[in-house]
């Protein structure tokens, strides 16, 4: 286990490698950004992931960066510990709140956190604070979620949040709405409603670092999002022949 814990990290930083040959604006975390805290993992190992994280952040993001929370980003204390399960990531990552909005370049990104006790979906909190967000939207609006909300590859394993129907119904209200990101799946899918093009990303992990998943190799995205709302993306397929572990 240690031998591949020290391969991982040298592969994440070599990913980075890769993306920074593009000089990106921004990068942007789908989520599920460390192996798994939520596998009954002690405090001790969840604190030693999140330092990792934060770590390779700081030596290779030199850029602004934005970021939602994962499922395997939330951490389970035992039963009478008082810390919210969503502190460890939400500090980590350096996220103002589990959800949020920040401009960047001209375009408005809207941080959604979609897993909680009852299922993946919007909670009310949430759902009415982004009515109210996009209310006074002036500039093109990328979604970002950890499960997709519109997806193909949710017809092959399931995987979207709840309450889509409402979301597309808000999302065409808001014509500055044109682009939702997502991950989860492992696997790189678009599809298009309305104004709005849906993209999963992938993973750079692949299959969590043990190859393909779903015949999908270890991938991340590099879009290029124009002030008219308009997207151009490409996938990259950083780690072809990913070593064996």
């Amino acid at each position: 286990m240690p031998a591949a814990k020290f391969l991982h990290q040298k592969r994440v930083r070599a990913a980075f490698d890769r993306a920074n040959r593009f000089r990106p604006d921004l990068f942007v975390f789908g989520g599920d950004n460390v192996f798994a805290v939520d596998q009954g993992n002690d405090e001790a190992n969840a604190t030693s992931q999140f330092t990792s994280w934060k770590n390779v952040v700081a030596e290779k993001v030199k850029v602004p960066a934005v970021t939602v929370i994962g499922n395997h980003d939330i951490w389970y204390p035992k039963e009478g510990n008082p810390k919210d399960r969503k502190a460890m990531a939400v500090e980590a990552f350096r996220m103002p709140n589990r959800f949020y909005a920040q401009s960047v370049k001209g375009w408005r990104f809207i941080l959604l956190d979609v897993f909680h006790a009852d299922g993946s979906k919007l909670d009310v909190e949430q759902m009415a604070w982004l009515e109210s967000e996009l209310r006074k939207v002036n500039e093109p609006v990328c979604v970002v979620t950890h499960a997709p909300i519109l997806s193909i590859t949710t017809q092959l394993e399931g995987g979207a949040i709840g309450g889509t129907k409402k979301l597309r119904d808000l999302f065409r209200a808001t014509p500055e709405v044109r682009l939702a990101l997502s991950g989860h799946q492992h696997m790189v899918d678009r599809c298009e409603m309305d104004q709005v093009m849906y993209l999963c990303g992938g993973a750079v992990s692949g299959a969590w670092w043990g190859g393909d998943y779903n015949g999908f190799a270890p991938a991340f995205c590099i879009l290029d999002l124009f002030s008219d709302g308009s997207v151009s993306s490409q996938t990259v397929l950083w780690e072809p022949n990913p070593p064996k572990v």
